[in-house]
Protein backbone atom coordinates (compact mmCIF):
# COMPACT_ATOMS: atom_id res chain seq x y z
CA UNK A 1 0.00 0.00 0.00
CA UNK A 2 1.37 3.17 -1.20
CA UNK A 3 0.57 6.07 1.15
CA UNK A 4 0.98 9.48 -0.63
CA UNK A 5 2.27 12.66 1.88
CA UNK A 6 0.16 14.08 4.04
CA UNK A 7 -2.74 11.12 3.68
CA UNK A 8 -4.94 10.49 6.85
CA UNK A 9 -3.25 6.76 8.19
CA UNK A 10 -5.78 4.92 10.79
CA UNK A 11 -3.61 2.40 13.43
CA UNK A 12 -6.23 -0.17 14.90
CA UNK A 13 -5.18 -2.80 16.97
CA UNK A 14 -8.17 -5.80 16.29
CA UNK A 15 -9.05 -9.43 17.53
CA UNK A 16 -11.94 -10.86 18.45
CA UNK A 17 -13.57 -12.40 21.47
CA UNK A 18 -15.40 -16.03 22.23
CA UNK A 19 -18.02 -15.56 25.60
CA UNK A 20 -20.85 -18.27 26.00
CA UNK A 21 -23.15 -19.63 28.32
CA UNK A 22 -20.33 -21.39 29.95
CA UNK A 23 -19.43 -19.47 32.83
CA UNK A 24 -16.36 -18.30 34.20
CA UNK A 25 -16.27 -17.54 37.64
CA UNK A 26 -14.51 -13.95 38.45
CA UNK A 27 -13.25 -12.82 41.94
CA UNK A 28 -15.80 -11.15 43.59
CA UNK A 29 -16.29 -9.72 47.34
CA UNK A 30 -18.10 -11.18 50.20
CA UNK A 31 -17.92 -10.52 54.10
CA UNK A 32 -14.87 -11.85 55.74
CA UNK A 33 -15.22 -15.45 56.95
CA UNK A 34 -17.83 -15.94 54.68
CA UNK A 35 -18.22 -18.76 51.73
CA UNK A 36 -19.11 -16.65 48.70
CA UNK A 37 -21.71 -19.11 46.30
CA UNK A 38 -22.28 -17.90 43.18
CA UNK A 39 -25.53 -19.38 40.54
CA UNK A 40 -23.87 -20.81 37.42
CA UNK A 41 -24.54 -22.55 33.90
CA UNK A 42 -22.97 -24.53 32.21
CA UNK A 43 -24.64 -24.58 28.57
CA UNK A 44 -22.12 -24.55 25.55
CA UNK A 45 -23.56 -22.01 23.43
CA UNK A 46 -21.24 -19.01 22.20
CA UNK A 47 -21.02 -15.64 20.88
CA UNK A 48 -18.38 -13.77 18.90
CA UNK A 49 -17.56 -10.21 19.43
CA UNK A 50 -15.26 -8.49 16.99
CA UNK A 51 -13.52 -5.46 17.66
CA UNK A 52 -10.73 -2.86 16.67
CA UNK A 53 -9.49 0.22 18.71
CA UNK A 54 -7.37 3.15 16.82
CA UNK A 55 -4.70 3.26 19.09
CA UNK A 56 -4.29 6.82 18.29
CA UNK A 57 -8.11 8.47 18.60
CA UNK A 58 -9.64 5.54 20.83
CA UNK A 59 -12.39 5.14 18.27
CA UNK A 60 -13.44 2.00 17.84
CA UNK A 61 -15.38 -0.33 15.36
CA UNK A 62 -17.39 -3.57 17.05
CA UNK A 63 -19.51 -6.47 15.67
CA UNK A 64 -21.16 -8.81 17.41
CA UNK A 65 -21.71 -12.46 15.42
CA UNK A 66 -22.28 -15.93 15.89
CA UNK A 67 -19.21 -17.30 14.91
CA UNK A 68 -15.86 -16.58 13.20
CA UNK A 69 -14.38 -17.46 9.69
CA UNK A 70 -12.12 -16.06 7.12
CA UNK A 71 -15.82 -14.73 5.38
CA UNK A 72 -16.69 -12.81 8.92
CA UNK A 73 -12.99 -11.56 9.53
CA UNK A 74 -13.13 -10.15 5.74
CA UNK A 75 -16.56 -8.60 6.57
CA UNK A 76 -15.16 -7.03 9.44
CA UNK A 77 -12.20 -5.90 7.90
CA UNK A 78 -14.38 -3.71 5.26
CA UNK A 79 -16.33 -2.45 7.99
CA UNK A 80 -13.11 -0.19 9.55
CA UNK A 81 -12.18 0.28 5.57
CA UNK A 82 -15.76 1.96 4.87
CA UNK A 83 -15.91 3.90 8.56
CA UNK A 84 -13.20 6.07 6.75
CA UNK A 85 -12.68 5.49 2.81
CA UNK A 86 -10.48 8.25 1.78
CA UNK A 87 -8.15 7.09 5.12
CA UNK A 88 -5.43 4.15 4.79
CA UNK A 89 -6.07 1.79 7.74
CA UNK A 90 -3.57 -0.11 9.06
CA UNK A 91 -4.46 -3.00 11.00
CA UNK A 92 -2.73 -5.01 13.83
CA UNK A 93 -3.40 -8.47 14.75
CA UNK A 94 -3.12 -12.44 15.61
CA UNK A 95 -2.27 -14.80 12.76
CA UNK A 96 -5.34 -16.89 13.95
CA UNK A 97 -6.71 -19.22 11.18
CA UNK A 98 -9.57 -17.02 10.84
CA UNK A 99 -7.67 -13.79 9.86
CA UNK A 100 -6.65 -12.92 6.99
CA UNK A 101 -2.94 -12.69 6.05
CA UNK A 102 -0.94 -10.01 4.61
CA UNK A 103 -1.37 -9.14 1.01
CA UNK A 104 -4.45 -10.99 0.48
CA UNK A 105 -5.96 -10.08 -2.82
CA UNK A 106 -9.67 -9.86 -1.22
CA UNK A 107 -8.68 -7.27 1.59
CA UNK A 108 -10.12 -3.70 0.87
CA UNK A 109 -7.27 -1.47 -1.46
CA UNK A 110 -6.78 1.38 1.44
CA UNK A 111 -5.59 -1.89 4.10
CA UNK A 112 -2.77 -3.24 5.54
CA UNK A 113 -2.17 -6.04 7.85
CA UNK A 114 0.44 -5.86 10.39
CA UNK A 115 0.69 -9.55 12.15
CA UNK A 116 1.43 -9.67 15.90
CA UNK A 117 3.91 -12.45 17.12
CA UNK A 118 2.42 -16.25 17.42
CA UNK A 119 0.91 -16.97 21.02
CA UNK A 120 1.64 -12.54 22.33
CA UNK A 121 -1.70 -11.50 23.25
CA UNK A 122 -0.20 -8.96 26.09
CA UNK A 123 0.51 -7.05 22.92
CA UNK A 124 -2.27 -6.27 21.90
CA UNK A 125 -4.53 -3.88 23.63
CA UNK A 126 -7.42 -5.12 22.23
CA UNK A 127 -7.58 -8.02 24.83
CA UNK A 128 -7.67 -4.73 27.83
CA UNK A 129 -11.45 -4.14 25.88
CA UNK A 130 -12.41 -7.85 26.13
CA UNK A 131 -11.44 -8.23 29.92
CA UNK A 132 -13.75 -4.95 30.82
CA UNK A 133 -16.73 -7.07 28.86
CA UNK A 134 -16.05 -10.02 30.42
CA UNK A 135 -16.04 -7.81 34.04
CA UNK A 136 -18.90 -6.67 33.30
CA UNK A 137 -20.77 -9.80 32.02
CA UNK A 138 -19.48 -12.40 34.63
CA UNK A 139 -20.92 -13.77 37.86
CA UNK A 140 -24.30 -13.79 36.59
CA UNK A 141 -26.86 -16.18 34.79
CA UNK A 142 -27.77 -14.96 31.84
CA UNK A 143 -30.30 -17.84 30.63
CA UNK A 144 -29.99 -17.24 26.99
CA UNK A 145 -27.57 -16.83 24.42
CA UNK A 146 -29.76 -13.95 23.27
CA UNK A 147 -29.56 -12.07 26.61
CA UNK A 148 -25.51 -12.66 26.79
CA UNK A 149 -25.42 -10.97 23.35
CA UNK A 150 -27.91 -8.12 24.46
CA UNK A 151 -25.72 -7.67 27.97
CA UNK A 152 -21.99 -7.55 25.87
CA UNK A 153 -24.22 -5.21 23.28
CA UNK A 154 -24.71 -2.74 26.14
CA UNK A 155 -21.54 -2.95 27.30
CA UNK A 156 -19.36 -2.26 23.83
CA UNK A 157 -22.49 0.13 23.13
CA UNK A 158 -20.86 1.77 26.53
CA UNK A 159 -17.72 1.46 25.59
CA UNK A 160 -18.15 2.69 21.69
CA UNK A 161 -19.48 6.03 22.95
CA UNK A 162 -16.19 6.43 25.75
CA UNK A 163 -13.40 6.82 23.29
CA UNK A 164 -11.40 8.26 26.38
CA UNK A 165 -11.84 5.42 28.04
CA UNK A 166 -11.06 3.48 25.38
CA UNK A 167 -7.69 5.20 24.98
CA UNK A 168 -7.13 5.09 29.10
CA UNK A 169 -7.11 1.16 27.98
CA UNK A 170 -5.05 1.41 24.69
CA UNK A 171 -2.55 3.69 26.62
CA UNK A 172 0.80 5.53 25.88
CA UNK A 173 2.64 2.60 25.65
CA UNK A 174 4.75 1.28 22.70
CA UNK A 175 2.24 1.17 20.64
CA UNK A 176 1.04 4.67 20.38
CA UNK A 177 4.08 5.60 20.28
CA UNK A 178 4.98 3.46 17.14
CA UNK A 179 1.44 4.23 15.52
CA UNK A 180 2.97 8.09 15.66
CA UNK A 181 6.74 7.17 14.45
CA UNK A 182 5.73 4.55 11.49
CA UNK A 183 2.72 7.17 10.55
CA UNK A 184 5.04 9.56 8.97
CA UNK A 185 6.48 6.43 6.59
CA UNK A 186 3.39 4.68 5.93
Amino acid sequence: MDVPPGARVRVWAADEARYGLHDRLRRCWSLRGRRTVKRMQMDYEWGYAFGAVDVISGESELLLLPSVSLGLSLMFLRQIAEREPDAHHVVIWDNAGCHQRPGDESLPANMRLLPLPAYSPELNPVERLWERVRDRVANKVHGTIAALDDAVAQVLKDIYHAPDAIRSLVGIGWLHLQANASSKIL
